[in-house]
């Protein structure tokens, strides 16, 4: 600072000090700058940067296992020597290319950093040629499955329709040889006289099926329940339609009519009646042996 005194010029110099940092200071970013060094060099994934210009900066040693590159081969260089630019989007997976010419697929990740010499961009590659190899398995075992469940399906559908057409022939063309043929197994089986009156009745597959298991189901009902000494089957074509009678001389069902708790084989006959838009009628009927119709 100077100014006049006396025609006479005065000055006073002032020193300023540059405060310094403490070394503990210096210390906590040598050992942050340390950690991040160690950070990057451990990464399982390959981790490379790059400047603005496309030149590789710096890359850690998984990437150059994954490469198979020594690091003073790839610093310098162009990125397009390890994936070509215009394959950079973050989050896809692009091909690679190895030392060796060879071509892996990678994920690929990166960001931008703002730093004192410029733009540099942060790239982190994952190998995936495991894990696309490991769905490539799992694609080929789906496959597999669903080749042979659609062959367990066909062989089911012929199996299927084998089956409807024996019972087709037998209930469709000599459906009245199939119930005597049934109520001389169930006499046999259970020592209950079982009298079939049937007349033959063309009908297509599947009411012939749903008849059959109806004509099972209501006999195996009496055989559990009925404590009958004789059943009596009757098939007639009536009024444009089905009739179906299996009748016993047991002890008959409950009052309510209504099947008791479990009973899933009235239950069942009342499906498949259903599903022939028919109806089904259980029960005692008055001054005469139980029936079901």
């Amino acid at each position: 600072m100077c100014g006049p005194m006396c025609g006479l010029r005065w000055c006073r110099k002032t020193t300023r000090k540059c405060a310094r940092p403490p070394a503990s200071s210096w210390k906590s970013r040598a050992e942050g700058s340390r950690r991040i060094s160690n950070h990057f060099e451990s990464a399982a994934q390959g981790i490379l940067t790059v400047d603005a210009g496309g030149r590789v900066m710096q890359v850690n040693r998984a990437l150059e296992r994954m490469f198979g590159y020594r690091r003073e081969e790839i610093v310098g260089q162009s990125q397009d020597l390890l994936i070509p630019r215009w394959a950079f989007a973050s989050g896809w997976e692009v091909s690679a290319r190895r030392k060796d010419g060879t071509e892996f697929p990678v994920k690929l990740d990166f960001s931008f950093i703002e730093t004192a010499t410029g733009t540099v961009m942060l790239a982190f590659l994952t190998d995936v040629t495991e894990r696309r190899a490991h769905e490539a398995e799992r694609q080929r075992m789906l496959a597999e499955l669903h080749e042979l469940t659609a062959h367990i399906e066909h062989a089911s559908e012929q199996e299927r329709t084998r089956i409807a057409r024996e019972i087709h022939d037998e209930l469709g063309q000599r459906l009245a040889g199939l119930k005597m043929r049934l109520a001389q197994d169930f006499s046999e089986k259970h020592d209950i006289r079982c009298v079939a009156d049937c007349t033959d009745i063309e009908t297509g597959a599947g009411t012939a099926t749903a008849l059959f298991r109806i004509t099972q189901e209501a006999l195996t009902n009496v055989a559990k329940h009925a404590g009958a000494t004789e059943v009596r089957i009757r098939l007639r074509a009536e009024g444009g339609g089905i009739e179906l009678s299996v009748a016993d001389n047991g002890k008959g069902i409950e009052a309510s009519g209504r099947p008791k708790p479990g009973s899933f084989g009235l239950l069942g006959i009342k499906e498949r009646v259903s599903s022939l838009q028919g109806m089904v009628e259980i029960g005692t009927a008055p001054g005469a042996e139980p029936c079901s119709e």
